[in-house]
């Protein structure tokens, strides 16, 4: 029985610790959407597959558009939801 409680005591502080971690993941890259770092997927995939060849494409710049869709769905200025 201590065993079994012990055992459980260390599942839970380990599910503690992975929804901490991500959380400040999360927040870390909501953080980045706020301050306009946003880079179109598709802008980046075509930048990577271009290295190694003779027409290699400049890094991608930030993607404004993005965040204007993204503040416009949120029906804001603000693409960050709150954390709660």
């Amino acid at each position: 029985m201590v065993l079994r409680d012990a055992e459980n005591n260390h599942a839970d502080t380990l599910e503690e610790s992975y929804e901490a971690r991500a959380r400040g993941e999360i927040e870390a890259g909501l953080a980045e959407i706020e301050a306009g770092r946003i880079f179109s997927g598709e802008k980046i995939i075509e930048w990577l597959c271009s290295w190694g060849t003779d027409h290699q494409l400049p890094p991608p710049q930030r993607d404004y558009a993005v965040f204007e869709k993204l503040a416009l769905h949120q029906g804001s200025t603000s693409v960050v939801p709150k954390m709660v």
